[in-house]
């Protein structure tokens, strides 16, 4: 039988619980472990700079050089496997029977729903607005055209009585 590797198999969410109960577990198992395995490393650098260093080394010197070593750590994990971690994280929770998604993509589809409608609105509204406008321009075209007229019939008007004093008085 074949396995492919890459493939991805759901057994359940107890494997899972496992995982996630056993990770608690384990920060406060390896600061045991750390704190017992410090006790031999302890004895053995201690031997180590006596000999070779002729240097008497302190428990607390051993541990300030511990500390630091955990910091750098902390440090460097903290700079590079954090992001690679939450990434692929992020990448199977999304992949992997996430409760947001469907929840996301229907509102991503209602969302769309009310951008068409908002959109034939708009439209809708600037074509009345156009229309009213068309219509309140020509009425104000006929309006002057009217002005216009009454204007000009009064100017000749007023020019042929001014004609008709000019021969009245002889000139």
């Amino acid at each position: 039988m074949k396995i492919n590797l890459n493939k991805q198999f759901n057994i359940g969410s107890w494997y899972g619980r496992l995982i996630l109960s056993a990770s608690q577990i384990g920060i406060v198992v390896s600061l045991m472990t750390m704190m017992l395995a410090s006790i031999g490393a302890f004895n053995s650098v201690r031997e180590w700079t006596l000999r070779a260093l002729d240097w008497d080394l302190r428990l607390w010197q051993f541990a300030v050089g511990v500390v630091i070593c955990i910091i750098i750590g902390v440090m460097v994990a903290h700079t590079f496997g954090l992001v690679s971690y939450m990434a692929e994280w992020n990448r199977q929770w999304w992949e992997h029977r996430n409760p947001m998604r469907q929840y996301l993509e229907e509102q991503e589809k209602r969302h769309q729903q009310e951008m068409a409608a908002l959109e034939t609105r708009y439209r809708d509204a600037l074509c009345g607005m156009e229309t009213r406008y068309r219509d309140a321009l020509c009425g104000m075209e006929t309006r002057y055209r009217t002005i216009l007229k009454d204007t000009e019939a009064r100017l000749l008007k007023a020019l042929a009585e001014q004609g008709n004093d000019n021969e009245k008085d002889g000139v």
